[in-house]
């Protein structure tokens, strides 16, 4: 099965019509903290960016960091098919922090730019 090129925009303006979110796509850097370490910083690289927020489950499990607790749960996060992002950055809304970890790199018929992300809370 073939898709026309009308066929597939037709799809992506549908798709788009579902994103009711917006984020802030971050991407990390790294400063001398002047003893021999680094700092990581945040900085906003895309912002208002359109996005639907699916969270996998319902609930967070439970798993460990070092020597830390902390709750893991695995979102979807839906953007425009052309939307830049790689695995190196992250996804910020207004009460959620991800952290992406896989997306969808199909090259035929994107209608969607689909990233798996973590949401993992210390506590």
């Amino acid at each position: 099965m073939t898709l026309s090129t009308g066929d597939l925009e037709r799809m992506r303006n549908g798709l788009e019509s579902l994103l009711p979110d917006t984020c802030t796509i971050q991407s990390v850097t790294q400063t001398g903290d002047g003893l021999g370490g680094q700092t990581s910083s945040w900085a906003n690289t895309a912002t208002n960016v359109e996005c639907r927020l699916d969270q996998v489950d319902q609930r967070a499990r439970n798993a460990e960091d070092g020597d830390q607790q902390v709750a893991v749960a695995d979102w979807f996060v839906t953007l425009h098919h052309d939307q830049a992002i790689t695995l190196a950055q992250r996804i910020v809304t207004a009460t959620l922090t991800l952290h992406p970890i896989r997306m969808n790199t199909d090259r035929s018929w994107k209608a969607g730019t689909r990233v798996m992300c973590r949401l993992v809370e210390t506590g």
